[in-house]
């Protein structure tokens, strides 16, 4: 049987850059991962701050050499007031991360498995999960096709949290009306209003919907639209569905009106949860595993990011320091409070969001070159900047 420090179960951004920290770190690291690569997701927005998790992995390289577009910026519109802003990340030279870049997600994550293979961490796909068991020495993992021993084991599996969910519940955040979206991929969509051809664009449609157009590198955008319950479809409804709210909102047909689709339509609902907990003695989760927004700000990937980040940096403490628990006081994190407190962070600005004339609130302190600036950082995802006027003086 082999043994292992760390193992991860689950192969997206949060479970291979946990694994790439670790191994960098010198550590012995499987990662195991059901499906093979590439496969569709979405989440293809990145944000700014995230860049420092992939300068720090060194995976910046990869994500910087050209075949991902650069995002500079959010464009906002209104689509029943025809107001609109823009969120500038360079914030005229000020930014620590002036920019992102949008990814296709089936190519991106495969980049990222790729990586880390390359960093040390062995990587067994296609392989499946079945159970974990635990001891004062670490857990023994079953898969479809062998048992392994680890120290500690990381819940990187997505919504299904497989590691996790025998043993905790997810909480679903009540707050959160907008828990359902239609999305495919489309050529041809007018990028032409964008200040930067990568530049994400939200809209704020008629009846609490909004949309989301995601540029890809060519001509390829993704285009979504998030609406509330009363308006769940089933998938035959789908383009039915989406091409009704596309014709109700004026700014949003005409950008659309010479698009033609290039994939089938998909339906993803149940947006904004998190599990009981985050961490344990011999455990820990990241990403969607751990909990999971409304993706109005684009938060998906950049807290599956800073999870690894934060987790790693507790796993490695754990193994240099006699295999104390990932939850212990001692340790360099209290992982939980923190993770806790950034997306809590997000949560607020969503809720300032959903309260309605988001525009003319952001239009209000524009003028405000230190406020603005605050917020640019927090739209950016810098969640985790306690420096952040923001965040010191409790509005986010």
């Amino acid at each position: 049987m082999s043994s292992y420090d760390v193992i991860v179960v689950g192969g997206g951004p949060g479970g291979c850059t946990t694994a790439t920290y670790l191994a960098l770190k010198g550590h012995k690291v499987l990662l195991i991962e059901k499906e093979v690569f590439p496969r569709f997701k979405i989440g293809e927005s990145l944000l700014p701050f995230s860049m420092e998790v992939m300068k720090e992995t060194g995976f910046y390289d990869v994500l910087s050499s050209g075949k991902y577009i650069q995002k500079n910026g959010a464009y906002f519109f209104d689509s029943v007031t025809n107001d609109n802003i823009y969120f500038d990340f360079a914030n005229g030279g000020k930014a620590e991360f002036p920019h992102a870049y949008e990814v296709i997600r089936s190519e991106f994550d495969k980049d990222l498995l790729e990586y880390a293979q390359k960093k040390g961490v062995e990587v067994r796909q296609p392989e499946e999960f079945v159970n974990a068991e635990f001891s004062d020495t670490g857990v023994m993992v079953k898969t479809n096709k062998g048992i392994y021993h680890s120290k500690y084991i990381v819940d990187g599996s997505g919504r299904a949290s497989i590691v996790t969910s025998p043993f905790q519940k997810k909480v679903k955040n009540p707050f959160y009306i907008n828990n359902f979206a239609v999305f495919a991929h489309f050529e041809g969509v007018d990028r032409s209003y964008l200040k930067s051809e990568g530049d994400i664009c939200v809209g704020i449609l008629k009846n609490k919907a909004w949309s989301w157009t995601i540029p890809f590198k060519g001509n390829t955008t993704s285009v979504g639209i998030v609406s509330t319950q009363e308006f769940v479809v089933e998938m035959q409804q789908s383009e039915e569905f989406f091409d009704q709210r596309v014709a109700d909102n004026p700014f949003f047909h005409q950008i659309m009106k010479n698009a033609k689709r290039t994939s089938p339509f998909m339906i993803q609902s149940n947006f904004s949860y998190a599990n009981e907990k985050f961490v344990g003695n011999r455990w820990g989760t990241v990403g969607d595993a751990m909990s999971f927004l409304d993706p109005v700000f684009s938060s998906g990937v950049h807290v599956s990011l800073m999870s690894a980040k934060y987790l790693s940096t507790n796993i490695d403490f754990a193994l240099r320091n006699g295999e104390i628990g990932l939850d212990d006081p001692a340790n360099v994190h209290n992982y939980e409070e923190l993770m806790k407190m950034g997306v809590g962070r997000f949560h607020n600005l969503l809720q300032i969001f959903y309260e309605g004339d988001f525009i003319n609130k952001i239009r209000n302190i524009e003028g405000k070159e230190h406020s603005m600036g605050a917020m640019i950082a927090a739209v950016s995802g810098g969640m985790w900047r306690d420096s952040n006027s923001l965040m010191r003086f409790g509005i986010l």
